[in-house]
């Protein structure tokens, strides 16, 4: 009985129908939210918004300076994150021809970011079937991915974190792609190389927080050369590079090189200048602009206002160790901003408080599965390029921390810790604990079915996806529209006769 019942979850698991109903599951709960949530909700879909429609007065994407009326979206001119506003305002530009009212502009966005991230979904299943994980682990991996409240709710706003998202997964396929090629050859294949610098420009013109990537993915071209120069000397090298080289047919030779000109003048544009200018490829608003101008732009006049307060003995003193910082917010907020919601401007950003399930067995199972991971630490070097991925995610985990930590020692808070920042790591984390358990259970594959069972329904129906903005929200959160509003109504007190905590 219990292989039989093993078996069947397998190949359950395995379908193409499992993951065409999970991919429908997550366009289905992202759009409940879209079609629900009141503009704007809390991932600051009205700066994303207004950026989108200030670029689509433009034709191109430079600035001579500040724009006239524009000093709440910070100093845009030299923001470095604008690729996503200004290319996505060329679509808008079409639909608000036909469409004047915000609202179905603000949907018309809001289904693109969903299409985005669905996109990402589906390229993370070539990634992980690239890697040489089962299709069954594969798909599993990604259900679990899809039923966590952060990842619906995220997919369903106007952000550029939607656009960051399969643009990271293309970015880590072209790098496994490298490192399988490599292995086999012991030669960089020059095409993929090309792509991979494509990619890393141009995501990092999309958002700035990419550039831990770009680093990671400059280190490996850089770590394989070396590799490849002591292995067989430098002139075998330049051989190999030179004869990959040639192997690409010359239009697409031309449109590659073509490609890496014209970003890397884009990104000089944005960060080579910047730094010379500034100081900083990022600089912060009152190093371009002035001090008046920028207490315009929200999110700095917070970290501005909380800095002099800070330094005045105003901010009840907390332990300001990197350890207590950790331990006490970072991980909390992390954690807790995985599966809770979030209402707009319009009721003062309020929390809906995650459902206590998910949370309590989530927080079980990724304490169980860290201890695991150190112990089959090496059982998990099997898998070609998974090693890279996770020492990538760690590289980019780390730089977010310490831009996290130092803006606490600034302004007395926890300020900006969004784990949003890293949703596009989070399947490979729970990749890494599937590993693990599964590892771990070898012997008793029955004992492993049932877990990613109770897992997938425990998510399912007791408050994963988009349960929990259903259940926490109140008619603040909607569209003021009577038929969203009964809609909602209904389905939560529907959800509320078997969620427990609710």
């Amino acid at each position: 009985m219990k292989d039989r019942f093993h078996k069947k979850v397998v190949a359950l698991l395995s379908s193409v129908s499992f993951f065409r109903a999970s991919l429908l599951v997550f366009v289905v709960e992202a759009s409940w939210i879209a079609l629900s949530g009141r503009f704007s909700m809390a991932y600051d879909e009205n700066t994303h918004l207004a950026s989108i429609q200030l670029y689509a007065h433009r034709w191109l994407p430079f600035w001579s300076g500040q724009p006239p009326g524009a000093d709440h979206l910070g100093a845009i001119w030299r923001d470095p994150s604008y690729m996503y506003h200004y290319l996505i305002s060329f679509p808008f530009r079409v639909f608000t021809i036909f469409v004047g009212s915000e609202t179905g502009q603000v949907l018309f966005l809001r289904f693109i970011s969903i299409a985005l991230f669905a996109t990402g979904i589906i390229l993370y299943r070539k990634l992980f079937r690239l890697i040489g994980v089962s299709r069954a682990t594969t798909q599993a991996t990604l259900a679990v991915f899809i039923l966590l409240p952060l990842v619906p709710f995220l997919a369903a706003q106007i952000n550029y974190d939607n656009a960051l998202f399969p643009l990271s997964v293309l970015s880590f396929i072209l790098a496994v792609q490298l490192i399988i090629g490599f292995k086999r050859a012991q030669t960089m294949d020059v095409y993929v190389v090309l792509q991979l610098v494509v990619v890393s420009l141009f995501s990092s013109l999309v958002m700035y927080s990419f550039l831990p990537i770009v680093v990671a993915n400059g280190l490996l071209v850089l770590m394989m050369l070396v590799k490849s120069w002591r292995a067989q000397g430098r002139t075998k090298t330049w051989q190999q590079i030179t004869k990959s080289f040639g192997q690409i047919s010359l239009p697409l030779r031309l449109l590659l090189i073509g490609l890496i000109i014209l970003l890397t003048g884009l990104f000089f544009e944005r960060y080579g200048i910047n730094t010379i200018r500034y100081g900083h490829p990022v600089p912060d608003c009152d190093k371009v602009m002035t001090l008046d101008a920028c207490k315009a732009y929200s999110p700095w006049l917070r970290n501005y206002q909380s800095h002099q307060d800070n330094l005045k003995g105003l901010i009840k003193p907390v332990a300001s160790d990197p350890i207590s910082y950790t331990a006490r917010d970072w991980l909390r907020i992390m954690t807790v901003q995985l599966f809770f919601a979030l209402n707009g401007q319009v009721s003062s950003f309020k929390i809906g408080r995650p459902l206590p399930l998910p949370v309590a067995f989530t927080v079980i199972l990724v304490v169980i599965g860290a201890l695991l991971v150190i112990k089959y630490r090496d059982y998990l070097k099997r898998w070609p390029g998974l090693l890279f991925l996770a020492l990538t995610g760690l590289l980019y985990t780390a730089t977010l921390w310490y831009r996290e930590y130092f803006a606490f020692l600034s302004t007395g808070y926890a300020v900006a810790v969004q784990t949003r920042y890293l949703v596009a790591f989070l399947p490979i984390l729970c990749l890494i604990l599937v590993l693990a358990y599964g590892r771990w259970l070898r012997h008793q594959p029955w004992l492993k079915s049932v877990l990613v069972t109770m897992v997938i329904l425990l998510l399912l129906f007791e408050g994963g996806g988009a349960t929990v903005f259903i259940v926490r929200s109140d008619a603040n959160w909607y569209w003021p529209n009577h038929a969203v509003l009964k809609v909602n109504q209904a389905a939560q007190k529907l959800l509320k006769l078997f969620i427990i905590g609710a």
